[in-house]
């Protein structure tokens, strides 16, 4: 009897909408279709309930150090210092954005400048109908390798800095998949 291997859950917290869109297009990329793995995306309001989400009910009782992998994916809009040391306390992959996730989706076009007048601005040259929440965002996943390289020295999450660390958590998911 031929069985076929059960999936290993890499499970993502993300705080928006449009984090939950990429994240989910991105477990549709064939890298991971064809792998032993799949991205389960928990769409949390915001930082404190992607944490609260983490730490009770359901995965309470599996205990997130059973789960594969685990990664918050988060931004500085409305953090606090406090709260962002608390999160890098977790000890689990942090994907942070300061200021906000449009950045990231900003480095899938451009290289990672240390300031922006305007974010959404300059994500509307490449991206002209892009919105919060657009299904759209969905088509950025596919070229996810340009924006790693396009963050690179700006890629550790940085309260104080223009930063964005989800393409470290992208290529450690990457790095996972491929390898098994």
């Amino acid at each position: 009897m031929n069985r076929t291997k059960k999936n290993k859950t890499i499970t993502i917290f993300v705080e928006g909408r449009s984090e939950e869109i990429y994240f989910k297009a991105l477990n549709q990329q064939q890298w991971i279709r064809s792998s032993n793995y799949k991205l389960d995306v928990k769409h949390c309001k915001n930082h404190d309930e992607s944490l609260k989400t983490a730490f009770s009910g359901e995965y309470e009782r599996v205990k997130l150090k059973d789960l594969y992998k685990v990664a918050f994916v988060v931004d500085k809009d409305h953090m606090t210092q406090q709260k962002f040391t608390k999160l890098l306390k977790t000890g689990y992959d942090i994907g942070f954005t300061n200021p906000k996730i449009e950045l990231w989706f900003l480095v899938h076009y451009e290289k990672i400048r240390e300031s922006y007048s305007c974010i959404e601005t300059s994500l509307k040259k490449y991206f002209p109908d892009y919105r919060e929440a657009s299904k759209k965002i969905a088509d950025l996943a596919e070229i996810f390798e340009d924006a790693i390289r396009n963050a690179k020295g700006r890629s550790i999450p940085n309260f104080d800095e223009i930063s964005t660390s989800v393409g470290t958590v992208i290529q450690e998911i990457k790095t996972i998949v491929e390898s098994k």
